[in-house]
Formats: C-alpha cells, structure tokens, sequence
C-alpha cells in the first residue's frame, strides 16, 4: 500500500525504493502539498477490464520519480486506452 492513515499519522511509501513520508494526522491537503514540493510523484492508474474495476494510486518520491520518467519509454508498460 503505498499510502495509510493510521490514528495520529498519514504515511506515503515509495513504490520505487520504499522510502517513507510520515506526518501528523491533520489537514492531508497540506501534507500531500509538501510532499509534492520535495519532488513527490502522484499518479493515478485507471484499471479497466475488470468487474471490480477502480483507481490506483502510485506514490514516487524525488529519487525514483527521476528515475521513473528517465526510463527509455520501450521499457515502460503498455497501457489499454478507452
């Protein structure tokens, strides 16, 4: 799970290196803000095909979020589009 709300705390994880991001639990908008001002990347997966079909968020930080969009788009995933 690349992000959790516990009790006191809202916790990010990298999908890339497993880094983790944890802040007190108040005003999410603004954590994930400042998340994003440190380089964090935020993408959102549609998943289709499927009865069960949702959303999927992917957590990146500055590190792998560099890396992700240097990688040579050959090597990246096909994606189906509606």
């Amino acid at each position: 799970m690349a992000f959790e709300e516990i009790e006191n705390a809202f916790i990010w994880t990298c999908e890339g290196c497993g880094k983790i991001a944890a802040f007190p639990s108040s005003d999410f908008y603004r954590r994930k803000d400042e998340l994003k001002e440190r380089g964090w990347l935020f993408s959102l997966e549609e998943e289709t095909g499927r009865e069960d079909s949702g959303r999927t968020w992917h957590h990146y930080c500055q590190r792998c979020r560099h890396k992700r969009q240097s990688t040579n788009i050959l090597d990246r995933p096909l994606r189906t589009v509606k």
